[in-house]
This record gives structure tokens, C-alpha cells and sequence, in this order.
């Protein structure tokens, strides 16, 4: 895990008292007071390997690639040794290559979303021997104290200052097949479904579609899904 965040991301965030239940609201936009995918921490739950399950309050932080989860008013970053998925409201997470991402189609395919943060502007020019350091200094992360714990447990984060940098988050489609994981590109799903390649061509074709689109990607699948059946079925 990266230092810089490991130092940055806290010291930002402010736990408030509030009546308030801010279920499920999310962000779009992120900067150095708004790293995290739900603007509170949120319940929800951890599926392990072995199929047990435990319930907590969790969040996501983008910039830090990290599941943060609140224990004895305390929060820890979850390993994701022998975790299978989180569930969060209605979103799902996936440990994959070290990386969390968000899983937005799960038939015969899974499709992901990967973020990743550009955070280059926050660090020094290199140093001496080609080493570089943060520009911001904040407190340690894991194992930080929390006060006035709220009754109604909605811990809120991405409080924004006005001085905030935006920072600018890629987001990758990813295809899962078996246990190989490739980009969300015409060629992923023509080498997949090479049995009906020559059917998949024409569809990609007569449809301009946009594979950094969620919703396209998904109808992709779907017509990929209906041929295959339909092969099965004859």
C-alpha cells in the first residue's frame, strides 16, 4: 500500500454526529477530502472462502484501494486474504489481482469495474537516489481512535475543504472467464466466444458500441449469453 496514502487519507476525514442516515449515497467526484465510494460508512457484509459471513460497517477507498471496515470504534483495513466478496447496499466487490473491483455483470462472464487514482501531482519531484516523498503529511492510518461515537452509527467521510485538488480516477472495464481476467475490449469477448465469432463480428457492426460503457458492455454480454443458448437449444 502506497505511503502517501497511508498518511494523506485520514487526516482528512472527519467522523460528524448526525441524525441523518445517508444509506447508499454515493460520489462521482474525488479529491483529498473525498476519497471514499460511499459518502458514509455503510453496513454491510463480508463473504468469505468458505462461505461464512460477517456483517460490518464498511467503505471503499478509491485513491487507497482499500475496504476500510469500523471494529471497537476503531477502523482496520480488511485483508483480502480468504474474502470472496463484500457486499455493500447493492453494490458487490471483488478482490482481484490485488486490486478492488466493482462486479456489474455476473452470468457466464463477471464484468468489473477498476478505479485507479492518478495521485502524481501530490508527490515531490524525485530526491536523491530517485526516491520521492509526499507533499502532504498527515497522521498514521490503521488503528486510529474514534470519538463521540454517532447513535445512529452513520459515520461520515468526503467533507470537503475548499482548497481540494480533484484527482482524477481511470476507470477500467474488466472481463472475467474462468480464472483469466482481460480488458473489456471487442477482442476479449470475440476470443471468449470465438464459437460465434463470425455472428459476433456482425454485431459489432451493425451497433457503434462504447466499451467504456457500462450499459453497453452489458448488452454485449447479454447478446453473447442469448447465443450460446441458443446453440445449446438446437
Amino acid at each position: 500500500m502506497n505511503n502517501y496514502i497511508l498518511s494523506m487519507v485520514f487526516v482528512f476525514l472527519s467522523f460528524i454526529l448526525n441524525a441523518q442516515t445517508f444509506t447508499c449515497d454515493t460520489t462521482a467526484n474525488y479529491a483529498q477530502n473525498a476519497q471514499f465510494f460511499f459518502n458514509s460508512f455503510q453496513n454491510g457484509t463480508v463473504l468469505f472462502e468458505d462461505n461464512s459471513k460477517t456483517d460490518a460497517l464498511l467503505n471503499y477507498n478509491v485513491l487507497s484501494n482499500d475496504m476500510y471496515y469500523i471494529d471497537n470504534n476503531k477502523y482496520f483495513s480488511l485483508s483480502p486474504d480468504e474474502v470472496k466478496m463484500i457486499m455493500i447496499c447493492n453494490f458487490r466487490f471483488y478482490f482481484e489481482k490485488g486490486k478492488i473491483m466493482e462486479l456489474i455483470y455476473d452470468k457466464e462472464i463477471k464484468i468489473f469495474i477498476e478505479r485507479t487514482a492518478n495521485i502524481e501531482e501530490f508527490f515531490d519531484q524525485e530526491g536523491a537516489y530517485g526516491a520521492t516523498s509526499p507533499n502532504t503529511v498527515g497522521t498514521k492510518l490503521l488503528d486510529f481512535d474514534i470519538a463521540n461515537m454517532p447513535e445512529d452509527r452513520s459515520y461520515l467521510v468526503n467533507l470537503r475543504d475548499k482548497g481540494d485538488k480533484e484527482i482524477m480516477i481511470e476507470k477500467l472495464y474488466k472481463i472475467k472467464y474462468g480464472t483469466k481476467v482481460l480488458p473489456a475490449t471487442k477482442n476479449s469477448f470475440l476470443k471468449i466466444y470465438k464459437d460465434n465469432k463470425e455472428k459476433l463480428k456482425i454485431y459489432f457492426n451493425e451497433n457503434q458500441f462504447d466499451f467504456h460503457q457500462k450499459e453497453d458492455l452489458i448488452k454485449i454480454a447479454n447478446y453473447c449469453l442469448s447465443l450460446k443458448q441458443s446453440i445449446n437449444i438446437e
